[in-house]
C-alpha cells in the first residue's frame, strides 16, 4: 500500500477549523511498507496538508484497568475506540495511537452528550461517569507542525496542572507508547503526593 493512496486526491478544504467534509479513514498505520520513519511523517503532514488542522486522539488510561482510545472529529470524541489492556506493549499502544490519529475528523460525530452514549465510557464498563473520571487519566495526543504533544492530566477532580513530552511526528510506536505510560505514572505520583 503507498502512502498517498490512503486518501483520495482531490482539492484541499476551504481553511478554517474544520474540514469541509469528513476524511476517509485511512486504515492501519502498520499496513504500510516499511521503508522507514518518514512513512509515518509523510502521511500526518499530507493529512494535516489536506485538512489544514492538527489531529488529536483522546485517551484514558482507566485504573490498572486497561487504556481506552478514541479518535477525534473537531474537539469530540469520536469512531469507535480502542480498548487495550494495561499491559500491552508500549510497540502496541503506540500503533493503537497512531491509527486513531490517522482517523481524525473520519467519523462524524454522534453523540448527543448523554453519558450512555460516550463511547468510552461505554467501553470502560463504569456504572457511573464520575467514577470513570476518578479511575481515570486523562491523555491527549495532539499534533503541532512537526511534532506530537502528550499531555496528562487528571479528569475528576479537575485540575489545571499537566504532565507532557513533546516528541518528533517521525518518533518510534515503542517510543510514544512508552512516553505515555511514563506521563500516566508521574501524572499519578503526584496526584498521590497532593501535587495537583
Amino acid at each position: 500500500m503507498k502512502i498517498f493512496d490512503l486518501f483520495k486526491k482531490e482539492s484541499p478544504p476551504t481553511p478554517g477549523l474544520y474540514p469541509s467534509k469528513l476524511l476517509p479513514a485511512p486504515g492501519r498505520y502498520r499496513d504500510l511498507e516499511p521503508r522507514s520513519i518518514h512513512d509515518r511523517r509523510e502521511l500526518l503532514n499530507e493529512l494535516f496538508r489536506l485538512t489544514h488542522i492538527e489531529l488529536r486522539v483522546a485517551l484514558y488510561a482507566y485504573g490498572e484497568d486497561c487504556y481506552l482510545i478514541s479518535a477525534t472529529t473537531s474537539i469530540a470524541e469520536a469512531g469507535a475506540p480502542i480498548k487495550l489492556p494495561v499491559t500491552v506493549s508500549d510497540s502496541e499502544l503506540g500503533y493503537a495511537i497512531f491509527d486513531l490519529l490517522l482517523q481524525s475528523y473520519a467519523h462524524p460525530v454522534t453523540g448527543d452528550g448523554l453519558l450512555e452514549n460516550w463511547a468510552v465510557f461505554v467501553a470502560s464498563g463504569e456504572k457511573t461517569g464520575k467514577s470513570f473520571q476518578k479511575k481515570s487519566t486523562y491523555v491527549s495526543v495532539n499534533t503541532a507542525n512537526s511534532a506530537i504533544i502528550v499531555e496528562a492530566s487528571r479528569g475528576f477532580p479537575p485540575s489545571n496542572i499537566y504532565v507532557g513530552e513533546q516528541l518528533s511526528i517521525g518518533c518510534d510506536a515503542d517510543k510514544l507508547g512508552s512516553v505515555v505510560k511514563q506521563l500516566v505514572r508521574t501524572l499519578r505520583f503526584l496526584d498521590s503526593q497532593n501535587a495537583l
